[in-house]
């Protein structure tokens, strides 16, 4: 067997360099397909090609498998500092 049997939710979290919380998400909303032993969450890798190629097929709508490499995703694209808010003001007097 080349790859692993099942990953869990961390390993294929380091696969996808994202948070173990953000594939548990999606295994909450049943965007991939898993299955439980116990409490412990596995999941297959047909079921982790599956999710990729829909990811592929959608254009990347999830942070998942998103198209837009990590480089331009991570660009602030609001460098002027006139678009830029404050986000607390002080009301009233001192």
């Amino acid at each position: 067997m080349s790859g692993p049997y099942a990953y869990t939710p961390e390993t294929l979290a380091r696969v996808w360099d994202v948070s173990s919380a953000t594939v548990r998400n999606l295994v909450r909303e049943g965007q991939i397909r898993a299955f439980r032993i116990g409490r412990q969450i596995r999941i297959r890798p047909e079921a982790v090609t599956e999710y990729e190629e829909r990811q592929c097929q959608s254009g990347g709508s999830s942070s998942i498998g998103a198209s837009t490499p990590p480089s331009e995703a991570s660009t602030d694209r609001r460098s002027d500092s006139r678009s830029a808010r404050p986000i607390f003001t002080k009301q009233g007097g001192a």
